[in-house]
């Protein structure tokens, strides 16, 4: 499944939210501006919205070109405290029998999706 989610070019790091019913339709949207905000909005929000699964963005202000990338410089690398977010957000939403569907990165023109083979908690 995946979360037709617009984007625009921001200056600051944002979250945004989508939460999903039984049949796959967004049923509801949200934003936060840091990770706290992020838990309590993902979590308040799939019992408001009676979710069974949530895709989260999560929108970089730094550009693509200063991002980090691996040794060939031909893929950003995702940053440790990205990957502990990804997988503590999945621990939540599982805890309240919410899945994680999707968690998408993007840096200006780059994206990176951390989908669930590779997020293990």
């Amino acid at each position: 499944m995946k979360a037709n989610i617009e984007h625009t070019l921001i200056k600051t790091s944002l979250f945004k939210c989508s939460f999903f019913d039984a049949e796959k339709r967004v049923v509801g949207t949200s934003a936060a501006m840091n990770e706290t905000q992020l838990m309590d909005e993902v979590i308040t929000g799939s019992f408001r919205h009676q979710a069974v699964s949530v895709a989260l963005t999560h929108h970089h202000p730094q550009p693509a070109e200063t991002a980090p990338r691996n040794q060939n410089n031909d893929c950003i690398v995702v940053s440790s405290d990205e990957l502990q977010l990804c997988s503590t957000m999945k621990y939540l939403l599982r805890t309240i029998g919410v899945n994680l569907t999707e968690y998408t990165i993007i840096a200006n023109d780059q994206k990176v999706m951390l989908s669930d083979p590779y997020v293990m908690i």
